[in-house]
């Protein structure tokens, strides 16, 4: 490939189904593989690289992205792709300053069906400068692109990102939250739809601008960690339809922020915190 190419586009190629980068491209800024059928991408020989459009590609596995490579980027579009059913960064859209990452269950990988690992696909909403998401792209490329994954690599890569303020996880199979949940610490939305989870990190509290918990539908929720209270920040908690917790933290009464409590259908919840009034 000429080391002098600007633009190269491939759109709905269907049939082609690897492209190989053998020489350094340093002017190469524009990369359109959309709707082609390739399964990995090695993105090592394009380190100026500006736009990369990647919708439909269905079959993509693979994204190799060296650390700092992808520093140019301000325009990527992942939708369609096996994991990411919704993924579109675009600098040139910043209207305000949004970063949600959403992982929902799907019934099985569209790429492995007879795999029996758990299948997840995310939905990524990014308005902040690209700058700050830069090495959140390529944490998200270092693990598997493809639906079906080990739940600690796939929990390990989204609490190794930064700058993510709204996170939302949906699985009807994982009994753990993940464990290094507490790193995101600029969240300030976490929704949790995790049917079979029995208990939150203890060190949840480490979440310093969390605004809102939302744990409606953990049905298996057993009880709530002692320290909740110290969540400062926090205005809303949504604990409907936790039908198997059995009582509020005293520490609760210590959220001076807190604005909204919903416990529709507790069935189990046999008292609230007696200064539950003070609030």
């Amino acid at each position: 490939m000429t080391p002098h190419l600007e633009k190269l586009n491939l759109a709905r190629c269907y049939k082609l189904l690897e492209l190989h980068l053998t020489v350094e491209c340093p002017n190469l800024k524009f990369l359109d593989l959309s709707y082609s059928q390739v399964n990995n991408l090695n993105l090592r020989m394009t380190p100026h690289l500006e736009k990369l459009e990647l919708s439909g590609c269905a079959r993509l596995q693979e994204v190799h992205a060296p650390m700092g490579c992808l520093n140019n980027l301000f325009y990527l579009n992942l939708c369609g792709c096996s994991r990411f059913e919704d993924f579109l960064v675009d600098k040139r859209r910043q209207t305000t300053s949004t970063s949600i990452l959403t992982a929902t269950t799907v019934y099985e990988c569209p790429l492995h069906p007879e795999n029996n690992l758990p299948t997840f696909q995310l939905t990524c909403v990014y308005d902040e400068t690209i700058s700050s998401w830069c090495g959140n792209i390529e944490t998200l490329f270092s693990s598997s692109l493809c639906a079906c994954t080990k739940l600690e690599s796939f929990f390990a890569s989204i609490c190794g990102l930064q700058h993510v303020r709204e996170l939302n996880l949906e699985s009807r199979r994982s009994r753990k939250v993940p464990k290094d949940i507490c790193q995101l610490e600029s969240l300030e939305k976490l929704s949790l739809r995790m049917d079979e989870i029995r208990h939150l990190p203890d060190d949840i509290y480490m979440l310093k601008h969390l605004k809102s918990l939302d744990l409606q539908y953990c049905g298996r929720l057993l009880q709530l960690p002692d320290d909740l209270g110290r969540l400062e920040c926090l205005e809303e908690l949504n604990l409907n339809n936790c039908s198997y917790l059995q009582d509020i933290p005293n520490s609760i009464c210590n959220m001076k922020c807190l604005k909204r409590l919903h416990l529709y259908q507790c069935c189990h919840l046999k008292k609230l915190p007696e200064e539950l009034g003070c609030l």
